[in-house]
């Protein structure tokens, strides 16, 4: 009699042991007999598919699996009663689909085991819902291929730039520069001889001084053009201010810039990328958006750094700002992750959008400044 109730109660103990462990499981166990009938299931399963523990027992495991799935299904299981072997899935690890009883769809981890009792065969399946892991993944291969876009376009745009600096330089300055060795070349001939009048020299010399005055103005404009000077001299709101003015001579939109970061020092690094931001968003504004203002500001809030470029156009739809075609925005976005901030599109239903990057001030400030009670406002060719 001891030795039998010593049996029952390691089976009680061990029964016990496994119930505990097979409900506090974070993954889904489905229990089925040799014919794929569901005989238990845990907490987690009931979670996972929303069906309650009183609707699934004694049902087919199928009701789990989309309609296309079931043949298959049940092929493999007739194949092991058959004698075939194990099949393909016993043992393994394979992602389908599972089906919730609101009769959505949703990917899944599942790995089957089987073992023999004196009743047949049963089966276990270890069910993981991976929705999230999926989202993370195609955000991966999306991410992976703007970028491949992006890289390509930016090759694309450094050839352009090479060719548009080269063209610059030979048909601006070249031509100044061969104009001015024509004029030494006269000199050179004709300043020793006692037949040329000293006023025909003098006009040659002003001439020449003309040319390099030119050359020179051409010389600078194309620096700038490259990366203006102001914002390695001056910082980044005199450069959005310098932008600003001459965005607003371009395109006659008017064109406001506000500071409201109260002399904090950005890094220069950042005022960078910050800049090439910020000429994206004004020429995706000259381009699409049929607007009559443009602000441009500049502020801290709550341990960040905000630069918004907002207009009164037709707004931008969310889609395209993250189309992978839209390279302009796409770059924007780019920038903005290297500085470990984000960035983000808002429509106004009065009309007009704005572009809002945040940055991490710890990332882009090099001192703080004092608070200012006021802020300062900067409006180019004085808009008001």
């Amino acid at each position: 009699m001891s030795d039998t109730s010593g049996v029952h109660s390691s089976l009680r103990e061990s029964e016990a042991r496994f119930r505990s462990v097979f409900e506090s499981a974070t993954d889904a166990i489905v229990l089925a007999d040799q014919h794929g009938v569901i005989t238990s299931w845990n907490r987690s399963a009931q979670t996972t598919f929303g069906y309650e523990e009183r609707e699934v027992l004694g049902k087919p495991l199928t009701i789990l699996m989309p309609p296309r799935h079931r043949a298959r299904h049940e092929d493999g299981l007739a194949r092991y009663h058959d004698g075939a072997g194990e099949g393909p899935v016993i043992g393994r690890t394979l992602e389908l689909e599972g089906l919730r009883k609101d009769g959505t769809e949703f990917p899944i981890e599942l790995s089957i085991a089987v073992w023999e009792t004196a009743s047949g065969p049963q089966f276990s399946g270890i069910i993981r819902d991976i929705t999230q892991r999926r989202s993370v993944e195609e955000e991966l291969r999306s991410s992976y291929e703007q970028l491949r876009v992006l890289s390509m376009r930016l090759e694309t745009v450094r050839e352009n730039e090479r060719g548009t600096v080269a063209h610059a330089i030979q048909e601006e300055v070249g031509q100044a520069l061969s104009a001015l060795r024509i004029d030494i070349d006269w000199l050179g001939k004709r300043i020793a001889s006692p037949h040329v009048a000293p006023e025909a020299l003098k006009q040659r010399l002003v001439a020449m001084s003309s040319l390099v005055d030119t050359a020179l103005a051409r010389a600078r404009r194309i620096s700038s053009d490259l990366r203006p000077g102001v914002l390695d001299e001056l910082g980044l709101v005199a450069a959005l201010e310098w932008h600003a003015r001459h965005f607003q001579e371009r395109t006659l939109i008017r064109c406001r810039v506000t500071d409201e970061t109260r002399g904090a020092s950005i890094d220069p690094a950042m005022g960078a990328h910050l800049f090439r931001i910020t000429e994206e968003c004004l020429a995706n504004v000259a381009r699409h958006s049929g607007a009559h203002v443009v602000e441009v500001l500049l502020r801290r809030e709550n341990g960040w750094i905000v630069l918004e470029v907002k207009d009164d156009g037709s707004g931008i739809p969310q889609r395209v700002f993250q189309s992978p075609s839209s390279l302009g925005l796409l770059g924007v976005r780019e920038r903005s992750r290297l500085m470990g901030g984000e960035a983000k599109i808002e429509t106004r239903v009065s009309g007009g959008a704005s572009v809002i990057i945040s940055v991490p001030i710890a990332a882009g400030m090099t001192s703080a400044g004092k608070p200012s009670a006021e802020e300062q406002v900067h409006e180019p060719g004085g808009i008001g």
